[in-house]
């Protein structure tokens, strides 16, 4: 799902899509989902305003991402991690679901 911001930049609320051959880490798959239109350009030209999640764990550009992976992008939001269960509360973000590989 896409909210705030980046939902108005992509246009769209969700999208699945495929992982390409090679991608294994969320900064790998950027380029990727910023040459599908120029609203997904505009919403990830400046990561230092975006923050990411994996599996709906905080992580960053370096994080792995395998099948099925649900990789979120999303605006930095007030209450940050959990510390209890190292898990991201969702406030507004923009989420990419069950990533897959095809092949």
């Amino acid at each position: 799902m896409y909210f705030a911001w980046l939902k108005e930049h992509t246009g769209c609320s969700f999208e699945d899509m495929p992982i390409p051959d090679g991608v294994d880490t969320v900064g790998a798959l950027i380029p990727h989902i910023t040459c599908k239109s120029a609203g997904h350009k505009t919403a990830l030209q400046n990561l230092d305003a975006v923050r990411v999640s994996v599996n709906r764990v905080y992580g960053d550009l370096a994080t792995p991402i395998g099948d099925r992976a649900e990789v979120a992008f999303f605006p930095p939001v007030t209450g940050g991690l959990e510390k209890a269960t190292n898990r991201m509360r969702f406030v507004a973000f923009a989420i990419f679901r069950s990533f897959r590989r095809f092949g």
